[in-house]
């Protein structure tokens, strides 16, 4: 068996199926399923003859920019205005799911009553969630602090069975 890390690739070290020629190059040996042949040729073909990894790096990075620029607004919103409020009521529920869905669930058919403006902020909030490896607290200084004192304020968390 050969040594891999944690995704299943061979490890750097393992000269069996990837090797060095020069800074420039690398060589790979590659096993899949006879059927699976032509499909990765045609993405390997893409890769080759184009920039689109580059250009879904670029879009991954301005995504990722925007989703942070977007919680950061939506955070100030909910934490400033009146907790009454039926709008701020529904991102606070919404921002709050995404921290910790099992505590709060979110009710996504109140979204109707937002401004179209603040739902693409939300909108882009998801889009942050869905593509990193990071949690969404974890995007905003003391973030872990700010979410429980939302779901605090918004009495958000979801009364337990039997207690």
């Amino acid at each position: 068996m050969s040594a891999a890390d944690a995704t299943g690739a061979p490890a750097a070290h393992d000269n069996r199926h990837a090797s060095l020629h020069s800074d420039r190059d690398v060589t790979f040996t590659l096993t899949m399923p006879a059927a699976d042949r032509d499909r990765f040729m045609s993405c390997w073909r893409e890769w080759r003859d184009g920039d689109r990894f580059e250009r879904r790096q670029a879009l991954r990075e301005a995504d990722r920019e925007q989703g942070v620029k977007s919680l950061k607004r939506l955070l100030d919103l909910v934490m400033r205005v009146n907790f009454t409020c039926g709008s701020s009521y529904v991102i606070a529920g919404c921002l709050a799911s995404l921290y910790n869905g099992d505590r709060v669930k979110a009710n996504l058919f109140r979204l109707s009553i937002v401004d179209a403006d603040i739902v693409e902020d939300l909108i882009h909030v998801i889009r942050l969630h869905l593509s990193s490896n990071c949690e969404i607290h974890d995007y905003i200084v003391n973030g872990g602090q700010i979410f429980e004192q939302m779901i605090k304020a918004y009495r958000l968390e979801r009364k337990r069975r039997g207690s």
